[in-house]
């Protein structure tokens, strides 16, 4: 099976440092997606994915952007059970297109 996922989508929140159930160390930000179709009045929609950087990406991410940088992050989802409102995307790998510098 394959679990491989590349979004490009708005930084919508800045990366958040959380404890999980188990005490361990959370980090988390909102990727703003834009969906590939408009409505029946011309509007885009927007799916909201939740993002964990591996290791030092969240680092880098405050260093070189701001909410509403431009990002492609390539991934995997996971998800702990079949109920899918704790689904989330682990970065492995974030690129910088449009960064917002501080």
């Amino acid at each position: 099976m394959l679990n491989h996922v590349v979004v490009i989508g708005k930084v919508y929140s800045m990366p958040i440092e959380k404890k999980d159930k188990k005490g361990s160390r959370e980090i988390s930000f909102i990727l703003q997606v834009e969906r590939p179709f408009t409505e029946s009045d011309g509007s885009y929609v927007f799916d909201y994915v939740k993002v964990c950087p591996w290791k030092g990406i969240a680092e880098q991410m405050k260093e070189l952007c701001t909410v509403g940088s431009i990002v492609a992050v390539k991934g995997r989802f996971q998800c702990a059970s079949v109920d899918a409102k704790d689904i989330k995307l682990i970065a492995e790998h974030i690129s910088f297109i449009s960064a917002n510098k501080k």
